[in-house]
């Protein structure tokens, strides 16, 4: 027979803050002349496509000598692990809440 009379304590659902990858990237530097910062914004951006273009006819047939560099870049976002939104809280009464969905804010 089961007892009734004794209810089960309610579970306080908390939220903690966890980093995700939101997205990935290459980023590529090209050799940079000492004159390149003495030119114009618009002749550097000009330069720079021009160099995009050759830099993608580099990787077609793998000949240029070159230096590229390529660095892989993580960005990475601080989101609630109840509601996936961005991590940012409020407080109230002394607790402090998830302000995407408003469960309380546990240890992180």
């Amino acid at each position: 027979m089961t007892d009734t009379s004794v209810t089960p304590e309610a579970t306080v659902k908390q939220g903690r803050p966890v980093t995700r990858l939101v997205d990935l990237r290459i980023v590529v530097d090209p050799p940079m002349a000492s004159t390149y910062w003495r030119r114009t914004e618009e002749q550097r951006i000009r330069e720079l496509e021009v160099w995009a273009r050759e830099l993608e006819e580099f990787v077609r047939d793998h000949r240029s000598q070159d230096p590229v560099s390529l660095t892989v870049e993580r960005v990475t976002e601080t989101v609630c692990d109840q509601c996936s939104r961005k991590w940012e809280t409020y407080t109230e009464d002394g607790v402090t809440y998830c302000a995407g969905c408003g469960v309380q804010a546990g240890e992180s």
